[in-house]
């Protein structure tokens, strides 16, 4: 602790002279900025926060989607694989499982 106060002090030396100013009331203006400083961070922080997880409830609702899609066309895809109604869901089936997966990993690309 002592060796931070001295570092604190001399730092604080240098802009009580030049403001004149005592060390006290540089100290008090360092901690009002300083305080300032970090509000303003605190609130960004939060801001940042609330975008990433509006971003995340994005991703995970079309992730919700794309998967009840999936769980419906595979419901529905039918027994006859020849059957061109068949290829077509099947087709439906990998595209919307394809769409989830990518979207997932690019959102956890930004982790």
């Amino acid at each position: 602790m002592q060796k931070h106060s001295s570092v604190c002090l001399a730092s604080l030396w240098g802009y009580s002279i030049q403001l004149h100013q005592s060390i006290d009331q540089v100290a008090k203006i360092a901690l009002v900025v300083s305080l300032a400083r970090a509000k303003s961070t605190e609130e960004f922080v939060k801001a940042t926060e609330e975008e990433v997880v509006k971003d995340c409830l994005g991703h995970i609702n079309d992730s919700v989607e794309q998967l009840s899609q999936a769980v419906w066309e595979i419901e529905h895809i039918g027994r006859n694989k020849g059957d061109e109604g068949w290829i077509c869901r099947a087709s439906n089936l990998q595209t919307i499982v394809g769409a989830s997966i990518i979207d997932g990993n690019n959102y956890l690309d930004g982790f």
